[in-house]
């Protein structure tokens, strides 16, 4: 029964976990409304995309940035897919067809695994909650899909290559990757006081981080390795615009993360390297929908990998791949040219068997 208090407040008495709570309002509709929420949750528990934004900010406070980026897609695509879904409704079933769709997509096994693990935690992190009346976590009774294929990010295709344009901001972001090989952050954190026109180089001494849609430039780079001069190639010497001050992407400070998605998506949408995507999700009716949205074709980093394949065929030895790159060990930049050997092995295999299944076809 709602009570009056002599100071005007409305107050209701009501036992979470076995504890007394009081329940306070300045009007009674006002308290009517928080025991309903109150209802609510103690019956079906958070909605999914509350419960993903508390974890990811309490998770984002005991790792390093750059690890937080790295859940942030899991943690987006989850919402996408459990849009209108409640913690407490979200069954065995469900979540295996979330991995599912997953695998439609062709995502390769490290990215499902790691979805499955964040979706994983996000249920721990809401069953630990005070007055959480979630007891059961419907992801540790998944399984991985069967089959799944461990995929490498491949350089852009030739074709793809071709579109990289500097005459606009993004189309010059790309060439900044495809010739120098930086990462996305040490790129943002580009400063035309980096670069040095007449020795033809540019210093490498600083990345932006993502901790939430804010730059956060940090001092040196992602590995002891990653300080480096790299140099200035002339393809790109040819098409930087006049020095300027600041940061070269975003001028008196570094892009948002938000400002450099939506750039980077319209210039590949521009130059015809995106594609619509559909996206289903469950409702809150539990039925499925889908939603349309665009996806670019090419990653920054897939142009990284392009500058290691150009350093190999160039002739740069390992030593000086793992320099240029500022790879953390000799190890990853082997692991690199091991790709590009075996790949090239295929393809000469290939081309023998087509000279061989030709020759004979003349006899």
């Amino acid at each position: 029964m709602f009570q009056r208090k002599s100071d005007g407040l409305w107050v209701e008495v009501i036992t979470i976990d076995g504890k007394e709570k009081r329940v306070t309002a300045r009007t009674k509709s006002a308290l009517q409304k928080k025991l309903r929420d109150h209802n609510a949750l103690q019956e079906h528990g958070l909605p999914f995309e509350k419960a993903a934004d508390l974890w990811e900010s309490a998770h984002s406070e005991t790792i390093e940035d750059t690890t937080s980026g790295s859940y942030a897609p899991h943690v987006r695509r989850a919402k996408e897919f459990f849009a209108g879904a409640y913690m407490n409704e979200i069954t065995v079933a469900q979540c295996q067809a979330y991995l599912s769709d997953l695998v439609a997509k062709d995502y390769a096994r490290d990215t499902v695994r790691r979805a499955r693990n964040v979706l994983e935690q996000i249920f721990t992190y809401a069953i630990a909650m005070p007055g959480s009346t979630l007891r059961f976590n419907p992801v540790s009774a998944t399984k991985m899909p069967r089959g799944l294929p461990h995929k490498r990010r491949e350089p852009p295709t030739e074709e793809q290559l071709l579109k990289v344009d500097a005459s606009t901001e993004m189309g010059l972001f790309a060439a900044f990757l495809l010739y120098t090989g930086l990462r996305r952050g040490e790129l943002l954190g580009l400063m035309w006081s980096d670069i040095d026109r007449k020795a033809k180089q540019i210093y490498v001494s600083q990345r932006v981080q993502y901790p939430s849609n804010q730059p956060v430039v940090a001092e040196g780079a992602k590995t002891e390795a990653g300080v480096r001069p790299v140099p200035l190639l002339d393809e790109l010497a040819a098409v930087l615009p006049p020095s300027e001050k600041g940061y070269i992407f975003g001028g008196e400070k570094p892009l948002t993360h938000t400002q450099f998605q939506k750039r980077w998506l319209a210039w590949c949408r521009s130059v015809g390297l995106a594609e619509d995507e559909v996206t289903e999700f469950i409702g809150k009716n539990g039925h499925r929908y889908q939603r349309s949205k665009w996806k670019p074709l090419v990653t920054p980093h897939q142009f990284r990998h392009n500058y290691a394949t150009m350093l190999y065929y160039a002739g740069a030895d390992e030593l000086e791949t793992k320099s240029a790159m500022g790879h953390s060990s000799i190890a990853v930049t082997h692991e690199i040219y091991v790709h590009i050997k075996d790949r090239d092995h295929i393809n000469k295999t290939g081309e023998k068997l087509n000279a061989y299944i030709a020759k004979h076809k003349e006899e």
